[in-house]
């Protein structure tokens, strides 16, 4: 399903598809962190290992948007299991 340019900039709040998967990744970190599962110093270790890995491109339709999401959480997580192995 295609979107129009300015609908998917209201869905995606404007922003270039670092910023949401800036944002993804944070709130993934945070909850982590939140859980203690995660050390704080490493909220910044976790986004960028995922930031880093991302493909480019703007996302084009709501199902890119959610592919962002899911790719975005899935290595957020798995940096975040990494890191517990060392933190623990």
């Amino acid at each position: 399903m295609k979107i129009g340019g300015k609908l998917l900039e209201r869905k995606t709040g404007g922003r270039s598809r670092y910023w949401q998967v800036f944002w993804l990744c944070f709130a993934v970190a945070a909850a982590l962190f939140l859980q203690g599962k995660l050390p704080f110093l490493e909220i910044g270790t976790l986004v960028a290992y995922a930031m880093e890995r991302m493909g480019r491109g703007e996302p084009r339709d709501l199902q890119d948007i959610c592919r962002l999401d899911a790719q975005a959480r899935q290595l957020a997580r798995e940096k975040a299991a990494q890191l517990e192995r060392v933190w623990r």
